[in-house]
């Protein structure tokens, strides 16, 4: 086999060769850090900027783009109110115009494949990515080695779709995420489900974008109706629809131990789930349709998942009355101080899986009925 693969790579000319060797070093050596991606990307563009940038307008012609608009802001803020529409276009034009163009050196797109090592993109990728190679150029120019900038573009690529002023999503396609979402869990979500579920579905797929999957995230979703109610009620899936989807919902055979431990470490990943914050269980257990308790294998009785991640002051209030149960004790059972107890009661500490549990044991109910969506989700 590596004798076929070697044979391939002799057969390629040096310029197919310098791509794959760009290619195999970033697949091995993956920047960890956003900051690291920016400068693997743009950093040698930046460089060559500062060292050979030139101005991209002549200084007669950025002087004449500055006159001009100092003369149209003064022309506008003379007119009456009512007439200053009128020449915001223009103003906006300009101003977008000085923000490309002015101020910002540009090298030819030939010298940089010149110049480029093998690790760096393709100038062609740079220009396909950022729109045109000029944009390349202002998104590059300023960068530093710790992935901050000093010039007036943004270093990290923007879709065409936001880029030309199309939106990534509709109104409509917000709509049948949330759908799917209600699908999925048999029920019509909350704010705080549809953020769990939409990221369980995203981490299934890491190689496809939320655009490529369809999944707005929450706050796409809310900027088009405003509240979550608001989604809710214009949600194009029934409760009788959801109703029969239970009904006819095929449950799942009784599995033996051996096959619900095996599914347990495959969702942990061999981790302790004890362990993990309560936000990244209920994700989890949301996503994959499981009870907390299932998850650490004190219940083989898949009762469902929780409604949210924090807990809810009222629930928690109403167990420890009818259990007789006091706030100091709660405290020693999730191994907290009085006050690390005091603020996660009211929702202000997140708790792990394990200490829940613990608070649920003494309470003698469910750790899910402690558990509400956040109010800010709600």
């Amino acid at each position: 086999m590596v004798d076929v693969v070697m044979g391939v790579v002799c057969e390629l000319d040096a310029a197919a060769r310098v791509e794959l060797e760009r290619a195999l070093t970033l697949t091995l050596q993956t920047p960890t850090t956003a900051a690291q991606r920016r400068w693997a990307e743009l950093g040698t563009l930046a460089q060559l900027l500062e060292s050979d940038g030139v101005p991209f307008d002549d200084p007669d012609t950025i002087r004449a783009l500055r006159a001009e608009l100092r003369e149209l802001e003064a022309h506008r803020r003379r007119l009456p109110a009512a007439e200053r529409p009128l020449v915001d276009e223009r103003l906006r034009s300009l101003r977008k115009r000085a923000r490309e163009r002015v101020g910002v050196p540009v090298v030819s797109q030939a010298l940089y494949d010149e110049r480029r090592p093998p690790g760096s993109p393709p100038g062609e990728t740079l220009a396909r990515r950022y729109g045109t190679w000029l944009k390349a150029c202002r998104a590059a120019y300023g960068l530093q080695p710790d992935g901050s900038t000093t010039g007036p573009g943004r270093p990290w690529a923007v879709s065409m779709h936001a880029a030309r002023g199309v939106p990534l999503y509709t109104r409509e396609g917000c709509l049948a995420a949330v759908a799917r979402c209600a699908r999925a869990l048999l029920r019509r979500p909350t704010s705080s489900d549809y953020v769990h579920w939409q990221r369980a579905q995203r981490a299934r797929q890491p190689g496809r974008t939320p655009a490529e999957l369809g999944l707005p995230d929450i706050s796409t979703v809310l900027g088009y109706f405003g509240s979550w109610r608001a989604v809710l009620a214009a949600l194009p899936v029934t409760d009788h629809e959801l109703a029969q989807l239970r009904a006819t919902r095929v449950p799942n055979p009784a599995p033996n131990a051996a096959d619900a431990n095996r599914r347990r470490s495959e969702l942990l990943g061999g981790q302790d789930p004890r362990a993990l914050p309560l936000s990244d269980v209920v994700a989890l257990a949301t996503a994959e349709e499981v009870s907390l308790e299932w998850l650490t294998g004190d219940d083989t009785d898949d009762a469902g998942p929780p409604r949210g991640p924090v807990l809810d002051p009222a629930a928690l209030r109403n167990a420890r009355g009818r259990a007789g149960v006091r706030d100091l004790a709660l405290a020693r059972a999730a191994k907290l101080t009085a006050g690390q107890w005091r603020q996660a009661a009211a929702g202000r500490r997140e708790l792990t899986l394990g200490q829940l549990i613990a608070v649920a044991k003494l309470l003698r109910c469910r750790a899910a009925d402690l558990l509400t969506v956040a109010e800010d989700e709600a």
